[in-house]
């Protein structure tokens, strides 16, 4: 079955996320962002290493998206918990995920972007690939953008969102070039733990519109944009 993600189902599922919330989000961002750059076109990607720094072509593995029926294909390692906490925040907060909302891994080095790349890798994720268009914006309502922008500033730059380049890529979320192993290691096992089962304040018990955290992915929208 073919599903259709208009703006009017999308809003309505995102009554969840509150009224009070949305107003709040969609006072802060009444506009869309105005588009900054402009992409130059797909380009083959002919490196080893995707623009992270991570080996392309290494082992992956298919993992479950929590709360779901669907996996998603991820380099094996310490960055897949990273991405599959996302996804399963992605799924819990922002929208319920249908049949080939989230993707991973892929092997087509034509890419629109040097980050793009990353899904070379299988260090990032690709949300609803094809509808949200590389290199424009406004895609997203303001109160989908506060728990994507939540979900990178948890990972104290761990991970990086595309809709904070200078050329949006709203649907991508990767593992960040400039984070360094040992943080990488430290977040997994973090987000790991917090999201066990038995654990409170995992993916699906955070509230990204608290004024804290949206205070924290503020400051950190300010450092990457």
């Amino acid at each position: 079955m073919t599903h259709v993600h208009s703006s009017v189902s999308r809003r309505v599922m995102l009554g969840g996320l509150g009224a009070g919330a949305m107003a709040l989000a969609a006072a802060e961002s009444a506009t869309a962002a105005p588009l900054t750059g402009a992409p130059s076109g797909p380009k083959r990607w002919t490196g080893a290493r995707s623009e992270n720094g991570w080996l392309i072509g290494g082992k992956t593995r298919e993992l479950p998206i929590e709360g779901t029926q669907f996996s998603v294909t991820l380099a094996v390692g310490p960055t897949a918990a990273l991405l599959q906490h996302a996804a399963r925040r992605i799924n819990y907060e922002l929208d319920t995920l249908r049949a080939g909302d989230i993707t991973g891994v892929t092997s087509d080095r034509v890419v629109a972007s040097p980050q793009r790349s990353n899904l070379l890798s299988g260090t990032a994720i690709h949300f609803r690939p094809g509808f949200f268009p590389h290199g424009t914006s406004g895609n997203l309502f303001p109160a989908e953008v506060v728990v994507i922008e939540d979900i990178v500033a948890e990972s104290g730059g761990v991970l990086a969102w595309g809709g904070h380049l200078e050329v949006p890529d709203q649907g991508l979320i990767y593992v960040s070039g400039s984070a360094g192993t040992r943080a990488v290691d430290m977040l997994t096992e973090d987000f790991s733990e917090a999201d066990r089962m038995d654990s409170a304040g995992g993916a699906g018990a955070i509230d990204a519109h608290d004024p804290s955290r949206r205070n924290v992915a503020r400051r950190h929208r300010e450092r990457v944009s």
